[in-house]
């Protein structure tokens, strides 16, 4: 898109448009709406111009601050916190970002679409996510008898929407879409003596449905366990892209039974108990891919219910992650059908904070139903700040399993994962018994710190009798 025609688009939009002083990149930066939690605390500018940065409740201290605008190449970033600044850190480090300090100034280069968090004087409070997005092309027109569309500015909403087969969910630059309690629906069933109801935007018996912009569905105002933010079931061809969720009160996206579902560039932000990220249930045949997830409660996983399917060939990709309190990556809990083909890859893991749970793990296979899980492989996981639990392998009768019968677990790659955090973290692999037993599990290239990890011993893994062929390579 060339720069006139982007600024026409901007003005359209009421957006705001700028270049680089080199004219090689197109940044869109969207106004805040007003009553959006605007904060002070960070100041922001992205090649010069000024980009509005908002607050969100996160589990651990906070709160933390965001902002996001799209841009066509690499762009500079100025943040300034509200107090001095001594040092600074970006992440991931596996960006390679050093950045530099002039006087409270953070500045640094961000190459592409990317998200990014910084991180002053070496603490984990307070910090600022920056959401660099692609820009979108083609946004449809609100005149499209087949979108959904939300345009810039506050929205609010306080019942349900069913989303039809070929029909598109837009939420503009600048759309804020802030969840409210319903006056006069009536709840699907109680979770933990509260409320609940249908999914905010629910997706069921249809195919062909994308949601996609920059905007953002904010589930603050939200009753804890009262509504799902988008739920996709038994459907077909669904494309989730592009938005940004904040303090989901249950599971934040949800797709279960479903086939051919994309989820990407995602940012979800959340603190309460049960705010899951991205939960795939018995479904086939999912990717998700350049997704950011900092949430109360179990990052980017795979589950399944009874008689409702089996869970295969499922891609995570390129995302980044902050885990606070129980799982970043996994298969947990919930497993009573097959899962197979379950494959995470090239992600970054910048902080896991969970300490003193025994459920709480950075990478997860936790098998408390029949399942079986077979071919599971976890592949360039970078792990930046572990503090407690890095890699479970585990089979066991717990408060999530769903069926009386245990099933196995069979053929689980490591490969080129990397734990660079202070502190040596536990990981384990633990059978339940002769019959429900772990089979075949096999780490390449594993490095804690600077050493390539040997054997169990080494790497502070706890292992079991019912363990078979565990196998490690350089």
């Amino acid at each position: 898109m060339s720069v006139r025609v982007a600024a026409a688009v901007c003005a359209l939009l009421g957006l705001a448009c700028c270049t680089t002083a080199q004219g090689a990149s197109v940044v869109t930066i969207a106004p805040a709406p007003e009553g959006a939690p605007v904060t002070t605390h960070w100041k922001v500018r992205v090649n010069g111009e000024p980009v509005p940065v908002y607050s969100a409740i996160v589990f651990r201290d906070g709160p933390a601050f965001f902002c996001g605008f799209e841009a066509s190449g690499p762009v500079e970033i100025e943040a300034t916190p509200a107090w001095p600044v001594r040092d600074a850190m970006v992440r991931p480090l596996s960006r390679g970002i050093a950045p530099e300090i002039d006087g409270h100034t953070i500045r640094f280069t961000a190459d592409g679409p990317r998200q990014y968090s910084v991180e002053p004087n070496g603490l984990t409070t307070h910090p600022l996510f920056v959401f660099v997005n692609p820009r979108e092309a083609d946004p449809p027109s609100p005149d499209d008898a087949n979108v959904l569309y939300f345009g810039p500015g506050l929205h609010e909403i306080d019942r349900p929407i069913q989303v039809a087969s070929g029909q598109t969910v837009y939420l503009a630059p600048g759309a804020w879409l802030r969840a409210v309690m319903p006056a006069d629906e009536e709840p699907t069933a109680h979770y933990g003596g509260m409320p609940r109801y249908r999914a905010l935007f629910e997706v069921a018996d249809a195919e062909d449905v994308t949601f996609r912009g920059r905007g953002v569905i904010d589930l603050s105002a939200l009753d804890w366990g009262s509504r799902v933010a988008i739920s996709t079931v038994r459907s077909r061809n669904v494309a989730i892209s592009g938005l940004t969720l904040l303090d989901g009160p249950a599971w934040t996206v949800v797709v279960a039974q479903s086939d051919e579902v994309t989820v990407s560039n995602l940012k979800l932000i959340g603190h309460r108990e049960s705010n899951d990220g991205i939960d795939t249930l018995n479904s086939r045949n999912v990717v998700i891919r350049d997704c950011f997830v900092r949430v109360g409660d179990d990052g980017i996983v795979v589950k399944t219910f009874p008689k409702a399917g089996e869970a295969r060939d499922i891609l995570v990709h390129d995302c980044v992650l902050w885990n606070d309190k129980v799982r970043s990556i996994g298969i947990t809990a919930e497993t009573a059908e097959p899962i197979s083909n379950v494959r995470f890859r090239d992600i970054d893991i910048i902080h896991d904070l969970t300490t003193g749970w025994e459920h709480a793990w950075t990478m997860s296979i936790y098998m408390s139903d029949g399942g079986p899980i077979r071919d599971i492989r976890f592949e360039d996981i970078r792990c930046e700040d572990t503090r407690a639990h890095l890699i479970q392998v585990r089979i066991e009768k717990g408060a999530w399993s769903t069926t009386d019968e245990l099933g196995p677990i069979e053929n689980v790659l490591f490969k080129n994962v990397q734990h660079s955090g202070a502190e040596m973290p536990i990981s384990e692999i633990i059978g339940a018994d002769a019959q429900n037993a772990v089979r075949r599990v096999r780490f390449e290239g594993l490095r804690l710190g600077d050493r390539t990890i040997a054997d169990a011993d080494a790497g502070n893994i706890r292992v079991n009798e019912f363990v078979h062929d565990l196998t490690f390579e350089p």
